[in-house]
């Protein structure tokens, strides 16, 4: 498929690419190398390769995480096996998503409510995974830029609202690393 990814990347298309789901993390690499990926979709198989993990971030390339997805299909055995906390620890954009929630009967908010609950995440950890659907996306700049904000300011409401600790928000680049949240 390198022929007709390159061919889609000439005509100005972005590369959304599955690599590393119940494969291993050369899988990836070859994504990367051959298919110019901009974005991973599952990616579950990064985790396990530091060098990999380095060049994803370095490059900024986001991993679109599907756990309930995963522990569905069996490529982990249970969400608390996820490497959740190796991804956030190693820096690299992220998203969660819900692959296919018709087929799966996944919701985002489920997906960011078993996360925190398995991981215990505290709450800046859980609004950077928010904010981090926005960042990982393909939408233009300008627009990312001014719904980051709103989305920003909504959680703010949010935090104000509940009670909720009012530290800073980071991103899914900044996040706590592993043993923290």
């Amino acid at each position: 498929f390198a022929d007709v990814f390159q061919a889609a990347k000439g005509a100005g298309l972005r590369s959304d690419v599955h690599a590393g789901e119940g494969t291993p993390a050369s899988s990836i690499w070859d994504a990367l190398e051959h298919l110019q990926a901009d974005r991973l979709i599952h990616a579950v198989s990064a985790a396990a390769d530091p060098a990999l993990l380095q060049h994803l971030r370095s490059r900024a390339i986001p991993l679109a995480l599907n756990p309930g997805s995963n522990v569905r299909t069996g490529v982990v055995p249970e969400l608390a096996s996820y490497p959740l906390r190796r991804l956030l620890g190693a820096g690299v954009p992220l998203s969660v998503n819900t692959d296919d929630p018709a087929l799966l009967g996944t919701t985002l908010a489920g997906e960011l409510e078993d996360l925190a609950h398995t991981f215990d995440l505290g709450q800046p950890v859980v609004e950077a995974l928010i904010l981090g659907g926005l960042e990982c996306s393909f939408l233009a700049g300008r627009r990312r830029n001014r719904l980051l904000q709103e989305w920003g300011l909504e959680l703010e409401a949010v935090r104000r609202r509940e009670g909720l600790d009012a530290r800073m928000l980071g991103s899914p680049r900044h996040v706590e690393g592993p043993g923290s949240g």
